[in-house]
């Protein structure tokens, strides 16, 4: 295999990559809001982010609209 076609190999694999990573965040944090909203405890690693993120989108929401 020459050094072109294993750099293509390469480039392919990490668009794959690129384009599963926001899917795998996406479900995580589907997991995270069904979790919160539910009040179950947490076992999403983005849980913690959810009330964060909440007050700053008010916050956006607010600016946008007022």
């Amino acid at each position: 295999m020459n050094s072109s076609s294993l750099q293509k190999k390469v480039s392919r694999l990490q668009k794959l990559y690129m384009l599963n990573v926001p899917r795998f965040i996406d479900e995580c944090w589907k997991d995270a809001l069904i979790e919160n909203s539910k009040k179950d405890r947490s076992t999403s690693p983005f849980s913690k982010f959810i009330p964060i993120i909440r007050r700053k989108m008010g916050k956006i929401l607010l600016t946008q609209f007022s």
